[in-house]
């Protein structure tokens, strides 16, 4: 899930291209139970809403802020994921 995250960043969420040095934030992980303890397995994440980018010259870092997601960006991010979990399940039907 974070490298579709990560590619949709690379690929302009931010508005403009992001250096090498940049780094974005992520994290995620399992939540296997739901709020009455029944098995419920999901995933939860926290993006940062922009990247960290190594400033050599300066020693430093910078915060670059993404522009506001649109309903195009999430429905790609969705479909992404979709096919990735599909394929993950389902692989002899993508081989």
């Amino acid at each position: 899930m974070l490298d579709a995250i990560h590619s949709r960043v690379d690929h302009g969420v931010l508005g403009y291209d992001v250096g090498r040095n940049s780094r974005l934030g992520t994290v995620s992980f399992q939540h296997r139970f739901g709020s009455a303890l029944n098995q419920h397995v999901h995933l939860h994440a926290c993006v940062a809403d922009g990247v960290d980018e190594r400033c050599v010259a300066v020693s430093g870092v910078t915060f670059h802020a993404a522009r506001p997601l649109t309903a195009s960006d999430l429905m790609t991010f969705t479909q992404r994921v979709r096919l990735r979990l599909v394929r993950c399940f389902f692989p002899e039907r993508f081989s």
